[in-house]
């Protein structure tokens, strides 16, 4: 069932902003009562909504990359967290926000088009402005200007507070488990690069050199049971073949708003609910891609931009952002944005 918004709010927010249903009976003159005795016994008004306050809120969103004709914008407003004043509020009010950030910040960082990306240091205020506490590092544009710039980002997320998954300083450091624990609810993220380990980029983290975690079924088992035994939820991410259309023209690429068939997404996906996830999301696609309920979990193929450069098709103008409420340890509601 679907949570609706009711005057632009929302229930598992706010209690107030739901519906109230009440139940009214009368009697016809000269009709016992007593069937409308049994009613009041038998029917039940108590609710299992559980309190606001009692709720984790989780927001989790796709694609981040500060760089080329966005880094170029921010420069020219010097305003570095411009890509944040529509969206930084929204995400911040969770009591846990995650992006996926695919660009490092690089040292003397110099904007160009192309694609090697690096990001100016500046523009932290955009990620900052979003009140990030979460900073996924699956993707493959983190090393474009060698792993020491990943390592020295890595480190400037430290610094700030935030935590991260999915990369790390080395392929040890990458392949760890995040658990986050807030109002009785435990969660583990878990954040795998399929893409670069199938084929052999320079993007995957090894021995002293940063870069994103490894993929393997193997691997996926291991952590997912080890998760599974220290967490109530079990939230697996994915950096797949990249999803976004270059049609010529303003429409629709087609293909992007489903699982891709080659590579096998929708089976490398739907294994790790297999394996015991609670929700699997692709932060790969740079447009949203559909989501579907299977076995026991919930599956978000692909999420699209949330900052990035990429205005010229409708598609990668498009994005979800997903708002996961908890409570006690059990997954309540998603809603999408």
């Amino acid at each position: 069932m679907k949570i609706l918004k009711v005057g632009d709010q929302y229930y598992l927010d706010n209690r107030e902003a739901g519906i109230h249903i009440r139940f009214y009976a009368t009697l016809a003159q000269g009709v016992d009562s007593y069937a409308l005795d049994i009613l009041k016994k038998n029917i039940s008004t108590n609710s299992s909504v559980p309190d606001v306050a009692s709720l984790l809120k989780l927001n989790m969103s796709g694609v981040v990359a500060i760089s080329r004709d966005l880094g170029a914008k921010i420069d020219s407003l010097q305003n570095y967290d411009y890509p944040a004043e529509k969206l930084g509020q929204f995400l911040a009010e969770a009591d846990l926000t995650h992006i996926s950030n695919e660009v490092s910040f690089v040292d003397g960082c110099i904007i160009s088009t192309g694609m090697r990306f690096c990001a100016k240091d500046k523009y932290m205020g955009s990620i900052t402005a979003s009140g990030v506490d979460i900073v996924e590092l699956t993707g493959n544009h983190n090393n474009d200007y060698g792993s020491a710039s990943n390592g020295r980002s890595i480190e400037m997320y430290k610094a700030l507070g935030m935590d991260y998954f999915g990369g790390g300083l080395n392929n040890e450091d990458a392949s760890k488990i995040l658990y986050k624990e807030i109002d009785g609810t435990k969660i583990a993220f878990i954040g795998y690069n399929w893409y670069d380990t199938t084929y052999k980029t320079g993007a995957i983290a090894w021995n002293d050199k940063p870069g994103a975690n490894e993929y393997s079924v193997e691997k996926m088992k291991a952590n997912i049971a080890e998760a599974k035994s220290k967490a109530d939820v079990v939230i697996v991410d994915f950096q797949f073949q990249e999803c976004y259309c270059y049609p010529d023209g303003d429409v629709v690429y087609p293909i992007c708003y489903k699982p891709l068939g080659n590579p096998d997404q929708k089976g490398v996906f739907r294994k790790a609910i297999d394996l015991g996830a609670t929700i699997v999301i692709g932060t790969q696609a740079h447009q949203p891609q559909t989501y579907e309920l299977y076995g026991d979990g919930v599956i978000y193929y692909g999420l699209g931009n949330l900052y990035f450069d990429q205005w010229n098709w409708i598609g990668t103008r498009q994005a979800m952002i997903l708002t996961h409420y908890f409570d006690n340890g059990e997954y309540i509601n998603t809603k999408l944005t």
